[in-house]
């Protein structure tokens, strides 16, 4: 069985300190991870998040780029996520635009959310298979928190409350 890594050592600590970006009709729900002296366990709304995310309950976000640890070039990246996204799309799930990035803004993968529909059902089991088939490291994993889920052996390594705001696609 494979070992749970380590929070504390690289890439982990910057997974979890990493803010998620999901594109939302007209909108970006824009999901920042909060630490333990700035958050209640839950939103305000208890409904908050599983309502402004499309589908409810649980959103997945993962990428094909940039397999771990490898830098692809923009043209391959691109060609990966489309890959992917037509895995999805022919399973039935529903895909939005995403982004995950650096609360600093040093570094940004284009990525793909992912949740179910009344035709698909998606499950972390699921969503680890197609990040694994594009080599790839971490999934988010969000509905109250975000949590960082390695691909490998299927552990969350983070799970933080997070801070949902809104702002226009060209924000």
């Amino acid at each position: 069985m494979p070992r749970v890594p380590d929070p504390t050592l690289p890439p982990w600590p910057q997974y979890a300190a990493s803010a998620v970006e999901i594109a939302v009709d007209d909108e970006v729900l824009v999901l920042t991870p909060v630490g333990p002296a700035d958050a209640s366990p839950e939103p305000d709304d208890a409904g908050l998040l599983p309502g402004a995310l499309p589908g409810g309950g649980i959103i997945w976000v993962l990428t094909a780029g940039d397999p771990y640890p490898a830098t692809l070039d923009a043209p391959e990246n691109a060609e990966r996520n489309a890959r992917l996204r037509a895995a999805l799309v022919a399973e039935g799930l529903a895909v939005l635009p995403a982004l995950g990035r650096a609360l600093d803004g040093s570094t940004s993968e284009v990525s793909l959310a992912v949740h179910g529909t009344d035709r698909a059902r998606v499950d972390r089991a699921r969503v680890l298979a197609h990040a694994a088939a594009f080599d790839q490291l971490a999934v988010y994993e969000i509905d109250r928190r975000l949590r960082c889920v390695d691909v490998a052996s299927g552990h969350v390594v983070s799970d933080l409350a997070c801070r949902l705001t809104r702002r226009s696609p060209t924000t």
